[in-house]
């Protein structure tokens, strides 16, 4: 069975400057964040449970997330692309074994959507992930993009499920003008999606997001339409050219 993978804008100042920095400080972990994200994701419904249950749920939720920030400061390091591939294998493994790493994966994935990507529309990727956006390119600047955020893949989800990487808006930018410049047949509705998305991203200094097989039921419940309004959206789509429902 093939995984699900999608493509999303991404504030990325808000996420280095907010999301990131909220999560490592403990900031983000409030009762108001962690009984909506419980709300959102606990298999079966929080309101099976009694005033009691929900609250021990609560206090180990959040002791699970602030272990594993903790535990795995690296992860939001600027200098992780110095990291070996082997290091971040270690890594991966390691958190893989951890059973906090499921609310840690989910959580961040919550934070994302919440305040700096939305879920809809998107773009569906294919297993390749990342690599479908620019498939069989011989372009340097772009393998060595796509291959740096790829380097993070695992570090943010549990077992490949949630937040597999994301581009920065720079890197995105330079993405953009090498998207322009590649040919392409004009009734290829895959790369006029991305290309639109490329523009868009451009246009408002954005950077993009990729999601494997991430939790759908939850992050279709949170505030859509945060990057470009839902009109925008309906009449750049009358070509169906993303998974998009108004």
């Amino acid at each position: 069975m093939g995984s699900w993978v999608t493509l999303h804008l991404l504030d990325e100042r808000k996420l280095s400057e907010k999301v990131i920095p909220d999560l490592r400080s403990g900031n983000s972990l409030t009762k108001e964040h962690i009984t909506e994200y419980l709300r959102l994701s606990y298999l079966g419904g929080i309101q099976r449970l009694n005033v009691d249950q929900l609250e021990r749920l609560i206090l180990q939720t959040i002791s699970n997330i602030k272990g594993i920030v903790h535990d795995y400061d690296i992860l939001f390091e600027k200098d992780l692309q110095l990291l070996s591939y082997k290091e971040i294998e270690d890594k991966i493994l390691a958190m893989n074994h951890d059973e906090r790493q499921y609310d840690y994966g989910r959580f961040f994935e919550y934070l994302i959507f919440k305040y700096c990507a939305d879920f809809i529309p998107h773009i569906a990727l294919g297993k390749a992930g990342a690599h479908n956006i620019y498939p069989a390119s011989d372009i340097a600047l772009i393998n060595d993009i796509i291959g740096k955020s790829q380097k993070m893949a695992g570090l943010y989800s549990q077992g490949n499920m949630g937040i597999e990487s994301w581009i920065p808006a720079d890197d995105t930018e330079l993405l953009y003008y090498c998207y322009k410049e590649l040919p392409f047949e004009e009734d290829n509705q895959f790369q006029q999606s991305i290309l639109l998305f490329l523009e868009e991203a451009f246009k408002k200094q954005l950077g993009l997001v990729i999601g494997r097989d991430m939790n759908e039921n939850m992050i279709e419940r949170l505030p859509p339409y945060k990057l470009a309004s839902e009109q925008y959206w309906i009449e750049s789509n009358n070509k169906e050219r993303f998974l998009f429902r108004s």
